[in-house]
Order: C-alpha cells, then sequence, then structure tokens
C-alpha cells in the first residue's frame, strides 16, 4: 500500500496547486503595462483628435457667421443720389508673415499678397479657370490672364488687417448734427476687451465733414482669434491696375471720393460718370483654428511650423450698383 504522500494522484494534485512564479508575475505586468499604455495612447490621441475637430468647427462657424454679417451690410449699402453722401473705402495692409505653409507646394511660403495678382510668378494657361455655358463664359475680358479664380493665383499668401469703412444715410436724421448725417461703420483687427486679434464693428454717426454727431462711438467684437482680415474692391470703372484698360479687375484699395471724372465705367463713352462704389467686394477673414488661444501659441507670429488657420471667403455684389436707375453696370460694365 502507498503512502499518502506517494499516491500518484496527490503528486499531480500539489504540482498543479504551486504558486505563480516571479518571473511569470513580471512577464504579466510586463503584458498589463504594454496594454493600458496602448488604450491610454489611444485615449489621448482620440481625445485630441476630437478635441481638435470641434475647434475647427467651431472656427468655421465663427468665421463664416462673420463674413455673413458683414456680406449682408455691403450687400445693401444704400447708393444715395447725393455724392457728397456715399461712402466706402477700404484700405490695405498686408503683414510680413502668413500661416507658415507652403499652401500652393512651390517651395516657398507666404510669397503672395492678396490681390488678385499673380505675385510670385507661377500662374500658366493650363491654370486659367473659367465656367462656360454654351457660348457664354464668366469673367469673359480675363480669359487667359491671371486672376482671382484662377490657379496659383493668391493662393499662398500673407496675412493682411485691411480696413473696411461704409457710410449710411442716418434713419431717421439725427437733429443734433449739421446737414444730412450718416452713420460710419467700420470694420478693423484690433484690440478689444484687453484681447488682441478681435475683428471688431465700430459704428458712430457724422456730418458730412465726418465730424462725430449725436452719440458717442459704439464698438462691438465680431469675431476673436482673427490672424487675417482681407477685403478686395471690384472695379469697374476704366482706371484698371492691370495692363489694359478696359478690364474690371479687383483692386486692394478704393475711396469713392476718389472716383471722378474723366474716369468712367468699364467700355463707357466719354461724358459717363464712374461709379463711387466697387461693383463687388471680396471678403476674406481667417481665423485661429488650434485648441489652444492665439496669446497661448509661442510665438505664433513667426512660427515655421504652419498655424492651424480657417479661412472663409465670399464675394458679394453691392444692389446698388447693379440696380442702378441709369442702367451703365448692364450697358457698359457686364459681360
Amino acid at each position: 500500500m502507498l503512502a499518502p504522500h506517494q499516491h500518484p494522484q496527490l503528486t499531480r494534485l500539489r504540482a498543479n496547486e504551486r504558486g505563480v512564479t516571479l518571473t511569470e508575475l513580471l512577464v504579466a505586468m510586463a503584458v498589463m503595462l504594454i496594454l493600458v499604455t496602448a488604450i491610454t495612447s489611444s485615449f489621448i490621441a482620440i481625445t485630441r483628435r476630437s478635441a481638435e475637430a470641434q475647434a475647427r468647427l467651431r472656427a468655421t462657424t465663427a468665421a463664416r457667421s462673420a463674413v455673413d454679417k458683414i456680406a449682408t451690410e455691403v450687400r445693401t449699402l444704400p447708393i444715395d443720389p447725393d455724392p457728397a453722401e456715399r461712402g466706402f473705402r477700404v484700405t490695405n495692409t498686408t503683414l510680413a508673415w502668413g500661416d507658415g505653409l507652403d499652401n500652393d507646394s512651390d517651395g516657398v511660403f507666404d510669397e503672395e499678397e492678396l490681390n488678385g495678382i499673380d505675385d510670385d510668378g507661377d500662374w500658366s494657361i493650363a491654370d486659367d479657370r473659367h465656367i462656360s455655358i454654351g457660348s457664354f463664359s464668366d469673367r469673359q475680358r480675363l480669359i487667359l490672364r491671371p486672376d482671382l479664380g484662377d490657379n496659383h493665383v493668391d493662393e499662398d499668401n500673407r496675412f493682411s488687417e485691411d480696413i473696411l469703412y461704409l457710410y449710411k444715410p442716418a434713419e431717421p436724421p439725427d437733429v443734433t448734427c449739421s446737414g444730412k448725417p450718416a452713420i460710419n461703420v467700420t470694420y478693423r483687427v484690433q484690440s478689444f476687451a484687453g484681447e488682441d486679434n478681435v475683428l471688431v464693428r465700430e459704428v458712430f454717426v457724422a456730418d458730412a465733414t465726418l465730424v462725430p454727431c449725436g452719440g458717442t462711438v459704439t464698438t462691438e467684437p465680431v469675431l476673436f482669434g482673427v490672424v487675417s482680415f482681407d477685403v478686395l474692391a471690384w472695379n469697374i470703372n476704366d482706371d484698371s491696375v492691370v495692363s489694359s484698360t478696359g478690364i474690371a479687375y479687383w483692386v486692394p484699395n478704393w475711396d469713392s471720393n476718389a472716383k471722378v471724372p474723366p474716369l468712367k465705367p468699364l467700355n463707357a463713352p466719354v461724358g459717363v460718370l464712374p461709379f463711387e462704389h466697387p461693383g463687388a467686394v471680396y471678403i476674406s477673414i481667417t481665423v485661429n483654428a488650434d485648441r489652444l488661444p492665439l496669446d497661448q501659441q509661442r510665438n505664433w507670429i513667426t512660427k515655421n511650423n504652419g498655424l492651424n488657420v480657417i479661412t472663409i471667403s465670399t464675394i458679394v455684389t453691392i444692389e446698388g450698383i447693379t440696380q442702378d436707375p441709369d442702367n451703365r453696370y448692364f450697358l457698359y460694365v457686364r459681360d
């Protein structure tokens, strides 16, 4: 008869009940650590991508709202019959930097100015883009010429801090003003409530000499985190910046008070008065789309690894021009 400790079944049972060795424990812990690290890294990456996507969505929504606000005000700008009461002005200021990215893949970054011109000279006939329907093409006089709608034109721009001025008749007239008062609206990028890079809308009432009257200047924020505000005016007179006159084109500066004879609408006979306002306005806003606000991004102005931004642009027609009572727009300008 076998002793209890010599019984084969008891021997196997005791072998199965032996403890986990230190080596096995360390291996198990290492495997667990790898799994936890992988899961944590994936969670952090997913969280970061989600935060980045939300930041871009917020930036896109806010920029689009700001562009729509300005476009609505420009579109409905009244054309006062009194030339002294008409007012539209764009002042261009191009900065020395952009987003730090090579947006057109030519090996250079931030080399152009948003002005509707091929500044870096990389445009070719193959870049010409025009919508054609049958025998009709948009921008007919600009076919085979570089312009804002073509490839390699204004695709890698430096930022701008343009200023847009609008003057509208005050309704009802303010009795505290001498002469016919006007509402002066200014869009610009400046500091607001201690924060930089804010697109603001400034409003005050002034008389014909632009002396403020009828209350103080009011300033409201339109959009925060703005790194570029660009405005171009569609010039439909004969003082074009391109090589030959008689071609409507975008210009970075405009002053309605300077549109006087002998300037005239495109292809109009001598003696036809010029348009004080542009036919259309190009509005572009570039806003920070990073998770961090600009003041928390170290040296964001000079950083050369690319700034995370969103750009929203639109072209809006001034309805008072297209509905000109003398029909000048359709007679002499429109293709």
